[in-house]
């Protein structure tokens, strides 16, 4: 009986401390009827030792799964942007550059099409063709980090910076995640980070330009 008090006590700790990170009441009912179930165990066999050790196991498979859900940075959130009209000081890609000056604004950018532009590049056509944003962004403990994925929405050339250093480039439309787990795992420090991103469009004239970039960090 006092075995099973304190598996209940301990599930009940454990589900209520990771489990409210995301509202998920249904994944918390879920797994407080599966604990229960298995604590039943308790009461029509003998072998409390096999017992005790299924629910830690059951624990630890719940625990990781709701740990291991991707969670997106910034996907939407508020940038700093500079126009191409001109070309911004070289610094714009580290930590420390001065970027009040700049404008602010949701990402998407863009014009001339259906996509989700939250800002709307109406003088973009005919008179420059890269938007340079970059956004800071905060890490607690880089250690934890298992994957990190670069998602760049855009319909022509970019190139990415992380902390000042080049990530990743492409030099045509990209819709994808990029991984850049490994050279970014060396970038990421404790505290704030940067990720900066020029966008370019294919032709001056164009008559339409996309651009949206986000990362998605999944934890140990």
């Amino acid at each position: 009986m006092r075995i099973t008090h304190s598996v209940k006590h301990l599930l009940d700790i454990t589900l209520v401390q990771y489990l409210p990170l995301h509202g998920i009441s249904y994944r918390y009912s879920l797994c407080v009827d599966i604990g229960k179930r298995t604590l039943s165990i308790f009461y029509t066999t003998p072998g409390h030792c096999l017992s005790f050790t299924l629910v830690f196991i059951m624990l630890g498979v719940l625990t990781h799964r709701v740990q291991a859900n991707p969670f997106e940075l910034f996907k939407n959130e508020t940038w700093c942007y500079f126009k191409g009209d001109e070309v911004p000081d070289p610094d714009w890609k580290v930590i420390d550059f001065d970027d009040t000056e700049w404008k602010i604004g949701s990402g998407g950018f863009g014009y001339g099409n259906d996509h989700e532009n939250n800002v709307i590049l109406d003088d973009m056509k005919g008179n420059y063709v890269s938007l340079f944003i970059r956004r800071k962004f905060t890490v607690d403990n880089p250690d934890t980090i298992k994957e990190i994925l670069l998602h760049i929405d855009t319909d022509g050339p970019y190139v990415a910076y992380l902390n000042g250093i080049k990530v990743c480039q492409n030099m045509c439309r990209s819709t994808g995640p990029t991984d850049i787990t490994g050279i970014a795992d060396e970038l990421l420090i404790p505290g704030t980070n940067v990720l900066c991103v020029k966008g370019s469009n294919d032709d001056l004239d164009s008559d339409d330009f996309s651009f949206k970039a986000w990362l998605e960090i999944i934890k140990e």
